[in-house]
């Protein structure tokens, strides 16, 4: 009996083998097996079933059927037309419905815009995965993405440029800072600025990388010339810098930088002399403010018996991946690999002990967690609150933030007994440092904030230094604003036109009536009383600036520009992270003999040789 199933199951195959499917019908239908075992015909609309007894049933079906589209038109379902970019190749579109180039620019964007590696284009499972989204797209090769990555990336660099030529303050701040991409450290360089044109009605803060260099050891290997990417030697570095302003417009107003690096120290002293304002104003330099707190923070890490022990309460929880990550998620903690900071190790694991497992802490050691994570928790909190990646400026809450880390660490001082009085202590000179060092640079955005003015400057550096010290301190930051303000008067060739200020006759006429008692722009600014918002926790100071102070105070709006501008964040966002990625890969440089491979290219299509067409994939995945 088994020799005789087994040869009707063989006469089946054959049978089908025979008779493949050759009505129209069966591009709608699938053929499938039902539960009893006998052949069925089911919609690729609809999911109804028939019993395979003909096609006769399944055409009557469609002519009704009014269910979902079939699963292989979605997959085939043209998307928007593009015009096709330049670099994207001679690729016809050989199978209707699909617009291969389109297709190919949305990847090439990926990859230049995304920091999506191009190798990806020969995994096997991407593309497997590119067959299943739409079997009849025909993978390109990196050949051809890459031209496209090119064209794109290229047409960015000029859109960055044009940008910052048109930019109406016609001042810019430079961040400078070091990131590890593709296994090599490279050095970045970020223009910041607001544009008063952008910023009417919808206030934007511009970052923009415009430049990367890879770092190389000092007297170690060079870069070679073949891959395109130039090394970060000092004067290349400053060249590009110098270069990137607008000759003849633009300043540099201001320079953020880690203060722990060599090299970025010796750039600063180069490049401080760079467009000096008329009266000889430098460019103002400061350390990225989230540096300054993680320097802080570093002096609370306890000594490596503690951490070990404490770090070893967790590893007995046996916890799993999932949980993990639900225990981050849950104490508003980021994954420690992403910040990369051993105190921040240490607090996140001893925020997951102290809510979530106190029971396995001693009571010393919970005294110790309790204060630790009290500190850090202000600290990882200012770093968030400056480091917002939103299109919104953060340099006016600088000061801020270091007067209220001062002020709990000052509470935590007091109270504290043991070893942990130390670290406090360290914590605290190491703020008082930074703010002693900073204060002036960070003053001048906090006076630019309506709600604070210098007021809330002389409130700060008082209760910080003492009445009697402070003096000096305060004298110092009203010597700066001004004289930054004369400089903006004495640029106001390009300066934005006062003229236009105010479209209200009885503030233009008020306006004009303080001026001739002699009263500039700051003075009025300064003499106001500060700004009582309704509602403190929405008040949005680019709003503030970009109407109320653009009408009465257009002069000090292009102060309040710039230094809200100011960088205070040492990390890129995925943006840009993704535009230096594309730079080292050499999307971004330019190829003095980009002409002459398009001819080499034109002349070999010519002589039969390779085309662009060629270079995609034909082959099935």
């Amino acid at each position: 009996m088994a020799n005789e199933g087994n040869t009707q199951q063989q006469r089946n195959r054959t049978k089908q083998r025979r008779l493949e499917p050759r009505s129209e019908v069966w591009k709608d239908f699938t053929r499938a097996t039902g539960d009893d075992g006998k052949e069925i015909a089911e919609c690729n609309r609809c999911g109804k079933q028939y019993k395979y007894h003909g096609t006769k049933n399944q055409l009557e079906h469609l002519e009704k059927c009014s269910g979902k589209e079939p699963a292989t038109a979605a997959c085939a379902a043209p998307p928007p037309q593009h015009n096709a970019p330049s670099g994207s190749g001679s690729v016809k579109d050989s199978n209707p419905g699909l617009d291969q180039r389109a297709a190919n620019d949305a990847l090439a964007r990926v990859i230049a815009f995304g920091g999506c590696d191009p190798a990806i284009l020969e995994d096997r499972s991407f593309r497997l995965f590119a067959m299943c989204l739409n079997p009849k797209y025909e993978l390109p090769s990196r050949r051809v993405i890459e031209e496209i990555c090119d064209t794109h990336c290229g047409s960015m660099r000029e859109e960055a440029h044009a940008v910052m030529e048109e930019c109406s303050t016609g001042n810019f701040s430079l961040s400078v800072g070091k990131v590890k991409i593709m296994e090599e450290e490279v050095l970045y360089i970020q223009w910041h600025f607001i544009d008063i044109a952008k910023w009417l009605g919808d206030p934007v803060l511009d970052r923009r990388v415009m430049d990367a260099y890879v770092v190389t050891p000092l007297g170690g290997y060079c870069i070679s010339p073949l891959s395109g990417v130039p090394e970060a030697s000092l004067e290349l570095v400053r060249k590009g810098i110098v270069s990137a302003i607008p000759a003849g417009r633009g300043r540099l107003f201001m320079m953020a930088c880690a203060d722990d690096d060599a090299f970025v120290n010796e750039l600063k002293h180069a490049i401080q002399q760079v467009n000096r304002s008329p009266t000889g104003r430098e460019p103002f330099c400061a350390t990225y403010m989230d540096h300054v707190i993680h320097s802080i923070a570093r002096c609370l890490v306890p000594n490596s018996d503690f951490t070990r022990r404490m770090f070893s309460v967790v590893n007995n929880l046996k916890l799993t991946r999932q949980r993990r990550q639900d225990l981050l998620s849950q104490h508003g903690l980021d994954d420690p690999r992403e910040c990369n900071e051993q105190w921040y190790s240490c607090y996140s694991t001893f925020e997951v002990l102290r809510k979530g497992y106190s029971s396995t802490i001693a009571g010393t050691d919970f005294q110790v967690i309790r204060i630790l994570c009290d500190v850090w928790g202000k600290l990882y909190r200012a770093i968030k609150t400056i480091s917002h990646r939103s299109r919104s400026p953060t340099s006016h809450l600088c000061l801020i933030e270091l007067f209220t880390l001062r002020e709990a660490l000052q509470t935590k001082l007091e109270s504290a007994t043991g070893d942990i009085v130390d670290g406090l202590r360290r914590a605290k000179d190491a703020l008082d440092k930074a703010i002693q060092d900073s204060y002036v640079v960070w003053s001048i955005p906090l006076a630019m904030d309506p709600r604070y003015k210098l007021e809330s400057v002389e409130v700060i550096l008082i209760t910080i230094f003492g009445s009697e010290a402070a003096g000096a301190y305060i004298a110092n930051v009203k010597g700066q604003i001004r004289d930054l303000y004369t400089s903006y008067c004495a640029k106001d060739d390009h300066a934005i036109d006062t003229d236009i200020g105010s479209k209200n006759p009885l503030k233009r006429a008020l306006h004009d009536h303080r001026r001739k008692q002699g009263k500039t722009d700051l003075d009025q600014y300064l003499e106001q009383a500060p700004v009582v918002p309704e509602t403190e926790s929405i008040f949005d100071i680019g709003y503030w600036w970009s109407y109320t102070g653009w009408d009465q105070y257009p002069m000090v709006t292009q102060m309040a520009l710039d230094a809200l501008a100011m960088p205070t964040c040492s990390r890129l966002d995925s943006e840009g992270i993704a535009k230096v990625k594309s730079i080292i890969r050499g999307y971004y440089s330019i190829d003095d003999e980009e002409g002459e491979d398009d001819d080499g290219d034109e002349a070999a299509a010519a002589e039969g040789g390779e085309s662009d067409t060629d270079d995609m994939i034909q082959e099935p995945i």
